[in-house]
């Protein structure tokens, strides 16, 4: 896909004592201060998510972080260190804990209360929680509740506080063009959405994206992100690889450069004319590649020779 915004900067200080009552739930024992900016990051245990929490734990001279995770095992240990850091004793269960620079809601994006919680006093709101193909596909229920009902409980958490104020990036997907050959390869971000036919990802995140641009939030933004490239690219092996049209062009990204774009935004002021719009999200001419010539690198790299295996 071709375009994308170009951007980058903005929150933090704190301290608490954590302990959890005999159910195991985390209590809190202070707030954080209002000295910085905060942000909170929605996502943050997934490949882009992490790395944009990474690239803001290195900035919390200027922003306070707040994170809404769900408190599988995965993530607690994903965190601790980060808990540690922050001044935070680690602890099982669900609720929130707060330390220096740090607030993490443990809890369910479905669940309002913790998405209340979690966007209590934000200036800023980075959406980037999604549940993603392959899992879409194989769980359609939850992938609609997570990508579009838990996006509407935060746009409207955020309207009942201060929408003039706080300032909300969601993160969308190019998947919303659908279905993209030559000569049409060349997306813009007025295309028409064309979600395909039996993709439980695509609709639910255009109707959150729709949720957010109409709604009350004055400095609001879609980013609609094209295919990262993670360094742990094997992670990807799955029966999916064979639903892409072989002569499909591919513009991806790399995982560093998407997760520096989406701080960035932190930058954006109103002058910028940066608001109120949808971008696409890419990695430029040296990033772009036909899905056969994908496959053949991704083969060769396990030392096959794909045209035996098709």
């Amino acid at each position: 896909m071709e375009g994308g915004p170009r951007i980058l900067r903005h929150v933090l200080e704190n301290r608490a004592v954590f302990c959890g009552d005999a159910k195991g739930n985390i209590r809190k024992d202070s707030p954080m201060s209002k000295s910085k900016e905060v942000v909170l990051l929605t996502g943050a245990s997934g490949h882009m998510g992490f790395q944009a929490f990474r690239l803001l734990w290195e900035k919390r001279d200027r922003y306070d972080i707040v994170l809404l995770v769900r408190p599988s095992r995965v993530n607690k240990r994903l965190f601790r260190e980060y808990e540690q850091q922050a001044g935070i004793v680690p602890g099982r269960g669900t609720g929130t804990v707060y330390g220096k620079g740090l607030k993490i809601v443990w809890g369910d994006a479905l669940s309002r209360e913790d998405v209340e919680e979690a966007c209590r006093g934000i200036d800023w709101c980075l959406h980037l929680m999604a549940v993603i193909p392959p899992k879409a596909d194989r769980d359609p229920e939850y992938t609609e509740k997570i990508n579009r009902v838990a996006t509407g409980y935060i746009v409207e958490t955020i309207e009942a506080q201060d929408p003039e104020r706080i300032r909300m990036v969601y993160v969308g997907t190019v998947a919303q063009y659908g279905d993209r050959l030559p000569p049409v390869h060349v997306g813009r971000a007025g295309d028409p959405l064309l979600c395909c036919e039996y993709d439980h990802y695509s609709p639910g995140k255009t109707a959150a994206e729709l949720r957010v641009m109409e709604s009350r939030i004055r400095h609001g933004v879609s980013l609609r992100q094209t295919f990262i490239m993670i360094p742990d690219i094997f992670s990807l092996l799955d029966p999916i690889l064979f639903h892409q049209p072989i002569d499909t062009c591919m513009e991806g990204i790399t995982l560093r450069d998407s997760a520096r774009m989406l701080v960035a935004c932190l930058d954006m002021d109103d002058r910028s004319g940066f608001w109120r719009k949808t971008y696409n999200v890419s990695g430029g001419p040296q990033c772009r590649a036909t899905y056969l010539e994908f496959l053949e690198r991704i083969y060769r790299m396990m030392g096959l020779d794909f045209t035996r295996v098709m």
